[in-house]
């Protein structure tokens, strides 16, 4: 694009690795499988997952009946600019309340949540207390 400044941007890679019987599963969820398809003049990758293996989004839908589908989020909010990072990881397992973001959001568009999950385990907790969040009005 000539002739626009265009400022430096820093990006992460929040994503956790699905190879190598490493992926963090939920109980019950099915543990990733990948096959490689030699088809002559290319290669295929066949994929069997579960809908929350790895780093994912969870539409509203599936906490909020009537909350949006993943299909129906335009694609411009998950990619709309810069994202503050708040750092929660020091909640443990608790549930993440609304006093634990108070005065942390002030013009923030975008947000991602740092939890306790985001470090290096290996293993999901199934006693983690986890509640849905209420429909906002």
């Amino acid at each position: 694009m000539a002739g626009r400044d265009i400022p430096p941007v820093t990006i992460y890679d929040i994503t956790r690795d699905l190879s190598g019987g490493d992926a963090v599963l939920y109980p019950g969820d099915v543990r990733p499988r990948f096959h490689e398809i030699d088809n002559g003049q290319y290669r295929v990758t066949e994929m069997v997952l579960g809908s929350h293996t790895g780093t994912h989004i969870d539409a509203p839908s599936h906490y909020i009946e009537g909350g949006l589908t993943v299909d129906e989020i335009p694609p411009a909010v998950l990619m709309g600019g810069p994202a503050r990072v708040l750092d929660c990881s020091d909640i443990g397992g608790e549930v993440i309340e609304p006093g634990h973001l108070a005065g942390r959001l002030d013009g923030a568009r975008t947000i991602l949540i740092k939890t306790w999950f985001s470090g290096g385990r290996r293993e999901f907790d199934p006693g983690t207390r986890r509640s849905p969040p209420k429909r906002r009005r």
